[in-house]
């Protein structure tokens, strides 16, 4: 995987670091059975937040629930961490 790390695996999602940033990191978002990247979280600037953006070549993706709770809660973990650093001034 080279520089990749897992940083948080669900029942059916891995997400992993595929690049870091000095503020912001880069996620890609993986469908645990098949091992498919479903899409990317990342720093959205005209938002201030972290979001996620489908792979394009995927034009069917499909999420029940679960998935995009689990999806969620991983955005809203890395937003609140964020802004904690951002008080913290660094």
């Amino acid at each position: 995987m080279g520089k990749e790390k897992i940083i948080k695996e669900t029942k059916y999602l891995r997400f992993v670091l595929v690049e870091k940033k000095l503020k912001t990191n880069k996620y890609n978002v993986v469908q645990r059975k098949m091992d498919e990247i479903l899409g990317t979280i990342e720093w959205y600037n005209y938002w201030r937040q972290y979001v996620f953006e489908p792979d394009y070549d995927r034009f069917n993706c499909i999420f029940n629930d679960t998935c995009l709770a689990e999806m969620a809660e991983f955005i809203k973990d890395l937003n609140i961490k964020h802004k904690e650093k951002k008080n913290q001034g660094f």
